[in-house]
């Protein structure tokens, strides 16, 4: 079963990971990048959670969109 504490947690840490990319000039971010970069998590989580995250549309192709920028300023400390 999913831990919804855990879940959010992993959002917000991959929404701070896209941020940071998109800022940076990366190129070709995928589900390995947020895999590699969250080796503490669950990868099955990591995963169910970019799902999750694109399917809200603050992700596109695993890349932050200017709503999911706009999520990060309004509800997470940067």
């Amino acid at each position: 079963m999913i831990d919804k504490e855990e879940l959010e947690e992993v959002c917000k840490e991959i929404l701070l990971k896209a941020l940071e990319a998109r800022y940076e000039g990366h190129k070709l971010v995928d589900i390995s990048f947020y895999v590699k970069k969250l080796p503490h998590r669950n990868p099955k989580l990591v995963k169910f959670a970019l799902w999750y995250l694109q399917d809200k549309e603050l992700l596109k192709d695993c890349e932050i969109t200017s709503k999911g920028v706009d999520h990060v300023l309004r509800n997470f400390e940067t």
